[in-house]
Formats: C-alpha cells, structure tokens, sequence
C-alpha cells in the first residue's frame, strides 16, 4: 500500500476518533468542573480516588481481554476464521463477566472488613462504586472487540461521549433535587446510572456490527490459547493502570483528599495532549496486527512515520496552549485548583517528551512481544512507585507529576529501543530521515 493510501486511511478514520474524542472530552471537562465545584476538593478528591481504584479492579477482571481481542479478532477477520472469531468473542465475555462478580465481591469483604486504605466515611461510596466493576468490564471488551472490527465511532461514543453526557444529566438532576451539599457518593450514584445507559447502546451497536459469517458457524474455543496470551497483556494494562493511577492513589494514602482533587484536575488538563495519541493509536492498532500477520513491514513502517508526525504535532501544539492556559482552566474547577499549576507544567513536559517515542506500546504488543513490553512497563511502574514513595512526603503534588513523568519517558525511551531492536521499526519522527532504520520492502 502506498504511503498516500496508508495516509488516508489513518487521517480519515483518525479524524473521526479525533472529533469524537474532542466532543466527549469537551463534554467530560464540563462534568469534572461542574463536580470540583459542587463538591470541593474534599469531596472531588475523595471521587476520583474511589474511581482510581474502581478502574485498577475492572482493568484486573477484564483478565487483558479487552487488548487481546483488538489482535485476535482482527487476524480472525483477515484470515476468515469466523468460528475462532465468534469464539474468542463468547468465551472473553463469559469469562470476564463471572470474574469481575466474583471480583467485586472479594474486594467488598477486603476493604470493607480488613483494610485502612479506604476511609470511614469514604466506605459506603467505594462499595457503592463496585457495581461499575462488571459494566466497565464488559464495556472493555466491547471496546477491543469494536476497534478490531474498525467499527471505531462505535467503539468509542458509548463511553467518549453518551456516558459523560449522561453523567452531566444525571447528577445535575441530583443537584436540582437535593438540598443539602452533595458528596461523593451521589456522583458515584450519577456515574453507575449513565454507564449502564452507555452501556446499554454499545452492546447494541456491537451485536449489529459483528460480522454475519459468525452467525453461520459454531464457535471454537481455545481457551487455553487465548489466557496464555491475555495474561501476560493483563501484566501490561495492570502496569498501565498502575503508571496511571499511582499518583492518585498515593497521595490519597500518603496526604489527603484535598491534595489529590488539585492534582486530579491538574492530570486531566494535561490529559488533553494525549488526544492526539489515543486517536491514532486506536486506528494504528488492528492495522500494525493486519500488516504484521501479512509480514507487510514496509507498510507498517510508512503507517507509523504519518502516524508519528500526527501524534508529535498534536501534543507539541496542544503542551503550548495549555502551558499559556494553564492557570485560567485550572480556576475553572475552583480557585482551590490553581496552585495545581506547577504539577500541570511539570506533567506537560513528561507528555511532550514521551510523544517522540510514537506508539511504541501497541508495536510490541500487537506483534507477539507482549512479554517484553510487559517487563519493560514493570520497571516503569516499579520506578513510578518509589518515586512517588519518596516524593510525595516532601513534595506533594510536585512530587507526584515529577514522579510520573520521569517513570513515563523512562519507560517510553526503553520500549522505543526494543522496537528498533526487534521489529527494525522506527517509531519516532525521525523516521521521516529514514536513517535509523532499514527495512525490506
């Protein structure tokens, strides 16, 4: 495939993801003001410190499901085999879906009974929250399952945009219909509402959209193939969950509620770079697994440089607007928010740097290295934890956004030279000089 056809590809299923994105992260901006402000940073940090860990359960009982299904079911597709597809889609949810209950219920009796992790008065809105478990579980799936069949507004809508909006509906309705001060537990109650709405639409959408021939043939299982993969992929995503959730979680153990709210708004502001990357990534993914089982690595090499420039120059751009923007967006959640600044530059600069390295992650992962990129993020979130550990008591917030991103370009510089290594893939924007790397057309 030439480099212009590859182009139009990625840019006009990409932009769709981009716009989609855009709206929803637009829509879930206004519902995080709308909570900081309501509930305080208190009662916020309390929040997304009980979803923090919410999402580290869900990410376990999805057993790496979720991206083993964006590799498995676009090979299947490509190479017809539409009794291993239908399987690999039935025995994932069954799987999935009697662990993250049976998950659920352990956590309830661990934090409820024996741990300190979770505050008092903070107990009844975490166990409240497990109920998301299985939804986000399922939704996880869906998620891979839609973005392998290329399906990728439909992947993506249900939780990118229905779910804030209804989110924004719900608790708004709550506000208008209780008087006294809001806490925690009614967002939580707003969040379970709307996911089980966005829910509801996305496995409609991916019952209309699984292929017919599936329909037509009984299903093969090879579940013992299948967790042989998904595990180790599980070890990745719980040690993404874990670079991403860390400092969250450690300075809701370490300092306060208070602390974590600022700096929960500072980290979603500069989640705003990563637009470009997500977008990218969720079209570049099934595509690096087509082009490697075909063994079209020179097709892969030209997807990934357009893919690069488009992440590079997104973030680039997107790092200098909010560098200048910083402080109006920050007062937005609260005046509390604004001493959140200095996380946010900080934050900024990891994302930046860590930009260069293209999608690294999805190169390994998508081509059967798997164990390699999961040793490697080990060592990212080893470092992420012990920096925050020894940061956080000095620091604070500071602490945490340093911790965080030192971990990040640490990890993202050493998958990058596993890339070049074992794929001869580059995946930064030097690739444009083809230079660093020759392959075989």
């Amino acid at each position: 495939m030439s480099a212009k056809n590859i182009a139009s590809v990625i840019f006009s299923n990409s932009s769709s993801a981009f716009i989609i994105k855009v709206i929803g992260t637009g829509i879930a901006f206004i519902v995080q003001i709308i909570l900081a402000r309501v509930l305080g940073a208190d009662q916020y940090g309390a929040y997304i410190y009980i979803l923090a860990w919410i999402n580290v359960i869900a990410l376990i009982a999805k057993l790496g499901f979720d991206t083993l299904l964006v590799r498995m079911v676009s090979a299947y597709k490509i190479k017809e085999k539409w009794s291993h597809l239908k399987g690999i889609i039935v025995r994932s949810t069954q799987i999935s879906l009697v662990f993250s209950i049976l998950l659920s219920l352990v956590v309830y009796v661990l934090f409820s009974e024996f741990t300190d992790l979770i505050d008092h008065e903070q107990k009844i809105p975490f166990l409240l929250g497990l109920c998301l478990v299985p939804i986000l579980t399922l939704t996880g799936l869906r998620q891979g399952t839609l973005q392998a069949l290329k399906e990728i507004p439909k992947s993506q809508i249900p939780e990118a945009i229905i779910r804030p909006f209804f989110l924004l509906l719900f608790f708004s309705s709550i506000f208008l219909l209780v008087d006294n001060n809001l806490s925690a537990t009614e967002a939580l109650l707003a969040n379970i509402a709307a996911a089980c709405v966005a829910f509801a639409i996305g496995t409609y959408w991916l019952i209309r959209s699984i292929p017919q021939e599936t329909k037509q043939v009984k299903p093969i299982f090879e579940t013992n193939e299948w967790l042989k993969i998904s595990l180790p992929l599980l070890v990745i995503s719980g040690l993404h969950m874990i670079l991403g959730q860390t400092d969250i979680l450690m300075l809701g153990a370490l300092l306060n509620t208070e602390a974590t709210g600022v700096y929960g708004a500072a980290s979603r502001v500069a989640g705003l770079v990563s637009f470009g990357l997500v977008a990218v990534n969720s079209i570049v993914a099934p595509l690096i697994s087509e082009y490697y089982a075909q063994k079209s690595m020179a097709d892969m090499q030209r997807m990934i440089t357009i893919s690069a420039n488009g992440i590079f120059a997104f973030a680039a751009v997107a790092s200098a607007v909010l560098i200048v923007a910083g402080p109006t967006l920050l007062s937005i959640f609260g005046e509390e928010f604004v001493v959140g600044y200095d996380p946010l530059i900080i934050l900024l600069i990891g994302q930046i740097v860590s930009s260069l390295a293209g999608s690294v992650g999805f190169l390994m992962v998508m081509t059967g290295n798997q164990k390699k990129a999961s040793a490697i993020i080990f060592y990212g979130a080893i470092a992420n934890i012990v920096l925050n550990y020894i940061l956080i008591p000095k620091y604070g917030v500071v602490g945490a956004a340093v911790a965080t991103s030192v971990s990040t370009v640490f990890w993202n510089l050493l998958m990058l030279s596993q890339v070049v290594k074992t794929l001869r893939i580059n995946p930064t924007i030097l690739s444009n000089f083809k230079f660093l790397v020759k392959y075989n057309s």
